[in-house]
């Protein structure tokens, strides 16, 4: 049970979740440089919800979703050190309870009036990516990977037309989201010599991943026709 309180607003909020799932996975080898990872995940999610809304009527939510969500893992094996990989995975995003919230709140980090949406669906997620790996020695690698996903039914945020610092969510019928991905791993010595020493103990790490999206968000009601980038997705991310 949530409560929320402020001066003007009280209200509680009675919400459950229960995830059941059971998964298959194969290993599986073709003649000498052939790897197949196949399988599959079958879930069973249960989201429940009751609450009131602003003028005191109540609501219930009852999500149930059952999903199976396949996978497969092609490995090609170059050499002893060098792989190339293709893989293809299905995934679902689930709404969050405060995004399907039948009330108002503010949001006090953002400065905004939140309010949820309590017809939102799951979106599925399907997976595409490549990759090329080195496996120098050591436990060092250094990697190249390209990306594409295919959203259905994406979740977004929408502000009001009327009122900009008001925003709720929204299912949108489509999204699509592809970049690459390189990553090194390295001991110290390999660059600075020395079997046995300092720079044998140090590992440095780095990746960077370079991400573009767009959204379809054309048909929905009071919102001028466009494709535009997933709210929310940063242009990179670097880590080291």
């Amino acid at each position: 049970k949530l409560s929320l309180n402020d001066a003007s607003f009280s209200t509680e909020m009675e919400t459950s979740a229960a995830l059941g799932f059971g998964f298959l996975q194969v290993d599986t080898r073709i003649l000498e440089k052939t790897r197949v990872i196949w399988g599959g995940r079958l879930e069973s999610f249960d989201q429940n919800l009751y609450s009131k809304t602003d003028n005191n009527d109540t609501v219930q939510v009852n999500n149930a979703n059952t999903d199976f969500l396949p996978s497969v893992n092609l490995v090609y094996s170059l050499n002893d050190k060098q792989n190339l990989r293709l893989g293809f995975a299905q995934t679902v995003n689930r709404p969050e309870f405060r995004e399907l919230a039948p009330f108002a709140f503010y949001d006090f980090t953002t400065r905004y009036v939140v309010t949820g949406n309590v017809n939102l669906q799951r979106a599925l997620i399907y997976n595409y990516d490549a990759r090329y790996e080195w496996y120098p020695g050591r436990g060092q690698v250094f990697s190249v990977s390209a990306f594409y996903k295919d959203f259905a039914n994406p979740i977004e945020q929408r502000t009001r037309e009327d009122v900009v610092t008001e925003y709720t969510f929204e299912n949108v019928r489509r999204a699509v989201d592809w970049g690459f991905e390189v990553e090194g791993r390295l001991v110290l010595n390999t660059l600075l010599g020395g079997e046995d020493n300092l720079w044998s103990k140090l590992t440095a790490f780095a990746n960077y991943t370079w991400i573009r999206s767009r959204v379809d968000v054309r048909g929905l009601a009071g919102v001028p026709d466009s494709i535009r980038p997933l709210q929310g997705q940063s242009p990179y991310v670097i880590n080291a």
